[in-house]
């Protein structure tokens, strides 16, 4: 009696089902690991923000209290050890610039319409206060004009940057991923470099 011929069992869709799910899993794996990097991105620079906002609010109060420290003291001696405070001060500007750039950048045009930008307002103010009170004997009266002109600017300063609600601890993940998504510390920046646009001039006259 004749054998039957059995059917070749046909392994092409077997595996053809089993590349498509290998595939597929492959790429689940990968639009998982791209969605966490950019989250990991997003978070990193939230927290950047975060950290440069709290930064630029103790700037302005630091350089506001030595504006005031500079405008009571009466000698040189007293003024240059008011002077160190300065420049710790001064230390942050890389981060209170970093805290502008960042947001003209998620605000995709320039803060304010003046010609001074803040890390040029920060170079000016600086430089003025070096140069303040270097002699003996008390201020003079353009000194005293100087200071008191900058000391209302930076009043406004530190009033406006009272509303960044950043306080120097570390910021949680959900905050940092949500910070860019906050535009509220955009108008704030925004609301900072007009003042900073204000005066018509930051040098110091003799």
């Amino acid at each position: 009696m004749a054998e039957r011929n059995s059917p070749k069992r046909s392994y092409f869709v077997p595996v053809l089902l089993l590349l498509l799910v290998v595939s597929l899993t492959g790429n689940v794996i990968l639009y998982t690991k791209t969605i966490v990097h950019a989250q990991d991105e997003r978070a990193e620079r939230g927290e950047a923000i975060i950290n440069a906002g709290y930064q630029t609010k103790q700037h302005i109060a630091d350089v506001l209290h030595t504006i005031e420290l500079l405008t009571s003291n009466a000698d040189i001696a007293s003024r240059l050890q008011t002077k160190s405070r300065l420049a710790d001060a001064f230390d942050d500007r890389p981060e209170v610039e970093y805290f502008f750039t960042e947001a003209e950048v998620s605000n995709g045009k320039p803060l304010a319409t003046g010609v001074r930008t803040p890390k040029d307002f920060l170079a000016s103010v600086e430089q003025a206060l070096e140069q303040v009170g270097n002699h003996e004997g008390e201020l003079t009266a353009g000194e005293k004009e100087y200071l008191e002109q900058l000391g209302g600017i930076y009043a406004k300063l530190k009033q406006t940057a009272s509303e960044l609600i950043y306080d120097g601890e570390v910021p949680k993940r959900d905050e940092a991923l949500t910070a860019q998504a906050d535009k509220r510390w955009i108008d704030i920046a925004a609301s900072l470099s007009a003042i900073m646009n204000e005066p018509a001039s930051l040098e110091l006259q003799p």
